[in-house]
């Protein structure tokens, strides 16, 4: 904040009732850490700005966060009842906040402020309980957006303890589901409006009959939902997190639906990273946040979840730069190291006919200019899926001698599992392929040297890079240097995934993995192609279940 900001060093408590954290700066500055990144591009799809009493988030204190050292790009405004007007009919006050906040995106639009663009998109408030009366309410918003009015949100938190609700908003129960609101809600799609929901997590359920009786209608789920941390939840994570979690992904079963990853900082959700003697690293908070975001990212996947900020309001948890900052973190991997993964199996892909990418060539610029999905994946690091099928035949040993072409023995072979899903992991950058491989290499007797090629389950970059680290072919944290060092196409000195890989070659549904087993056995039998190798006599190969969950490790060697 500003020096204009009351709430700042004097320690006063920021907002007006207790509903909101207070923002400490003298509290937020005992931690600092180096920014991971800093020319990433970034949007903020959700903050706000306001004029309390006591409590100031206007655009130079928005401008102080945003210039922490992150590329914030840009920025989305979310409604906050700042600044409606002081007059006229009820239901076109609102109005006013869009009216003010396109003034400020013009000032930023200006580039007096700096190279961010405040505010570039604008959710407002209408109220949708109005029925079909409220589309004049949206239009006046969009002719006061100038072209930046994307959507609509009308906050539906509500509680049988009114401790957790805001004492600003008193939606009735069930709100969603009636038929005024939804006469309202009806004007957004043709509008092209979106509808940002605000609700706690026992509540999602609404929002999913909502989303399927209006599966038209873009809607944003704030806040990953609200899960709730106080209060009668208090102590009680363990059970709420797996109702929770159900209901995300019941929710993320319709399409129309995205999610803003972010908004745990409140009171309500209980981290209790306030009452800290000093503010959490990025380490805590991906550390308490993983089972959330992670849950979320598996659910609706990378293309529909949105990192947000939620300032000020998060702001009495952490300061902005932690948010953004965390393998990178542990190891100091770069985009290009990832990138080359990516590059290597694209020329593997060029010399196989039946490759979806067989005749399209890849850069490590091409990929590093590729729009980022999630960081650190670029959109050409992750898996294209397609059409198509695999099938291997497997035999006694006595019946493979017979076969017309050189049989593969199977003369290792683990397998492992170690959570249900990625929530449960007990650590992210070390994966279960270690005990699957180790039991694999303890099987066959074989020395890492002695494999002529890596056919690796490849749903993303980064799954290449842990599976060689993990199955033991560098030490872990030195993947990323293995991969520089290397030619990992099947000209090279490590070659891995000779088909393209499913990155290029494509994903076809259940039966990607198995094209690693049929490509090991095309380079084991010399009908590989133009993509041949030399020799290929053993081959390692892993596959992936669930995410990064349970794997399994062949060693296959020629008859």
């Amino acid at each position: 904040m500003s020096s204009s900001s009351t709430s700042s060093a004097a320690g006063a408590a920021a907002p007006s009732h207790d509903n909101y954290l207070a923002v400490r700066e003298d509290w937020l500055e005992r931690h600092r850490e180096p920014i991971l990144d800093p020319a990433l591009p970034i949007v903020d799809p959700h903050h706000h700005l306001w004029d309390r009493p006591r409590w100031r988030y206007m655009l130079p204190d928005l401008l102080a966060d945003l210039n922490r050292g992150h590329n914030i790009v840009a920025t989305v405004f979310v409604q906050c009842r700042a600044f409606h007007r002081a007059g006229g009919p009820e239901a076109m006050r609102p109005v006013g906040e869009t009216e003010f906040v396109n003034g400020v995106a013009a000032m930023s639009a200006s580039g007096q402020y700096g190279p961010a663009r405040s505010c570039a998109g604008i959710v407002g408030h209408a109220d949708l309980t109005l029925g079909a009366r409220v589309r004049a309410v949206l239009e006046a918003h969009i002719a006061a957006g100038g072209g930046r009015f994307r959507g609509i949100r009308h906050i539906s938190v509500w509680d049988e303890d009114p401790v957790l609700m805001n004492p600003a908003y008193n939606p009735p129960r069930g709100m969603l589901g009636s038929a005024q609101f939804r006469e309202g809600f009806a004007q957004l799609a043709p509008l092209g409006l979106s509808f940002d929901a605000w609700l706690l997590h026992p509540q999602i359920g609404e929002l999913t009959a909502l989303a399927r009786a209006f599966p038209q209608t873009r809607i944003v789920l704030d806040h990953v939902g609200g899960p709730i941390g106080i209060r009668r939840f208090a102590g009680r994570r363990d059970e709420v997190f797996p109702v929770w979690a159900a209901a995300i992904r019941d929710l993320a079963a319709c399409p129309n639906v995205h999610v803003k990853l972010g908004g745990l900082g409140m009171r309500v959700n209980g981290f209790g990273f306030e009452a800290q003697e000093n503010p959490p690293s990025s380490e805590q908070l991906a550390a308490a946040w993983r089972p959330y975001i992670e849950t979320c990212i598996g659910a609706f996947g990378a293309a529909r979840c949105m990192f947000e900020s939620n300032f000020p309001v998060d702001k009495g948890s952490y300061g902005y730069a932690m948010i953004a900052n965390r393998y990178k973190h542990e190891y100091g991997l770069t985009y290009e190291q990832l990138a080359k993964i990516a590059v290597d199996q694209r020329t593997n892909a060029l010399a196989n006919p039946k490759a979806v990418f067989r005749n399209t060539p890849l850069t490590i610029e091409d990929v590093l200019n590729s729009p980022m999905i999630v960081e650190p994946l670029h959109l050409l690091e992750i898996v294209m899926p397609c059409f198509g099928g695999a099938a291997v035949v497997v035999s006694s040993k006595e019946t493979a001698a017979r076969a017309k072409n050189r049989p593969a023995y199977i003369i290792g072979a683990g397998e492992n599992t170690t959570h249900r899903s990625v929530t449960y992991d007990p650590d992210f950058t070390h994966s279960p392929i270690k005990a699957a491989a180790d039991r694999a290499w303890a099987m066959s007797g074989v020395k890492h040297g002695e494999i002529d090629l890596a056919s690796l389950y490849d749903c993303y970059t980064i799954t290449v890079l842990l599976t060689i680290e993990d199955a033991g072919f560098c030490a872990k944290g030195e993947g990323p240097k293995f991969v520089e060092e290397h030619n990992l196409t099947y000209k090279g000195d490590f070659p891995v995934n000779t088909h393209g890989g499913q990155l290029s070659f494509g994903q076809s549904g259940l039966a990607g993995g198995m094209s690693h087993v049929t490509e090991a056995y095309l380079q084991m039998t010399g009908r590989a192609g133009d993509r041949q190798l030399r020799r290929c006599d053993t081959v390692f190969v892993n596959g992936n279940g669930g995410i990064m969950s349970e794997q399994v490790s062949l060693i296959l060697r020629g008859g």
